[in-house]
């Protein structure tokens, strides 16, 4: 499509990085290499934090990278026993699995698999935008905090991706799924469009796995951003999206793409591709950490 190449992804021995076949756009020089501050275990849940194993039954959502020793575990409960501090809400919903940020009261990544089946699905979009009243008050979006900024409530997971049942549309609408975006030539345009052209990609390569989220870009060593609403959510400078097609055993490709929050009419998505490893850089995240 418009020339656009899927890059196989390769591993070393260690499987400890991501590299491409051939380079695609420029390094993101300017993005920031700071690592986000998410907690050692993502989800809040401290049960399932102290009973943390190895064993192939544990919960996708925990870190794989903490195995506690019991002895490590006798620590964590002395020392956490009034709570642990919590600045990510995680939240599994039929259509999407996100991590919200309670500072910036956006998502820091919103992934979910789309198989051609679930592209035809029985549900009209519904317009019916809500608060995410399981992250608590004050760490979340609220409606109002877009009235009038001048900013889309840009979904990460497309509601048109989410026509599959009543359940599925209606929590594409949840502000959790949100970010600020600019609307004319970018959500209403650009963007839309590249979701589009995900959805086309599902109906030729079959179910592919897509990951979206926000970044903040670094201009003269400062990240500067803009707050909308009295709950002051961020407004991101650009947005990350990442395509992945695991179809073939030992032949994942993948396109990746950042792209600036701004009007851009008359751009192509096609002019934003970038590689996995600079949104990780830019990011923070370890993307595809099963592989």
């Amino acid at each position: 499509m418009l020339g656009l190449k899927w890059k196989k992804l390769q591993f070393n021995e260690n499987d400890e990085a991501t590299n491409f076949e051939e380079e695609v756009a420029k390094p993101l020089q300017h993005f920031c290499t700071q690592k986000v501050d998410v907690p050692a275990v993502l989800g809040g849940w401290f049960g399932e934090f102290l009973s943390a194993d190895d064993d192939a039954t544990a919960s996708p959502l925990r870190d794989h990278t903490l195995t506690l020793t019991p002895e490590q575990k006798r620590f964590a409960a002395r020392h956490l026993k009034l709570g642990k501090p919590q600045a990510v809400y995680e939240r599994v919903r039929e259509g999407y699995v996100l991590a919200q940020d309670g500072r910036l009261k956006i998502p820091l990544w919103v992934q979910y698999e789309l198989s051609p089946e679930e592209l035809n699905g029985p549900m009209e979009r519904t317009n019916d935008f809500q608060p995410d009243t399981s992250v608590p008050f004050g760490f979340r979006a609220e409606l109002a905090d877009y009235s009038g900024s001048g900013c889309d409530r840009g979904h990460m997971a497309p509601a048109e991706d989410m026509n599959r049942s009543r359940r599925a549309m209606a929590k594409s609408f949840l502000m959790s799924n949100m970010a600020p975006q600019v609307g004319v030539g970018f959500n209403q345009q650009l963007w839309k469009n590249l979701e589009a052209a995900v959805r086309g990609w599902v109906e030729q390569r079959g179910t592919l796995t897509i990951i979206t989220g926000p970044i903040f870009a670094i201009e003269a060593g400062e990240v500067n951003y803009s707050l909308i609403g009295n709950n002051h959510v961020a407004v991101p400078t650009h947005f990350y999206k990442i395509v992945v097609d695991d179809n073939s055993t030992g032949n994942i490709e993948a396109l990746a793409f950042v792209i600036p929050n701004e009007n851009l009419s008359g751009r192509h998505y096609n002019e934003f591709l970038a590689s996995i490893d600079e949104i990780e850089i830019a990011t923070g995240l370890d993307f595809l950490s099963a592989l």
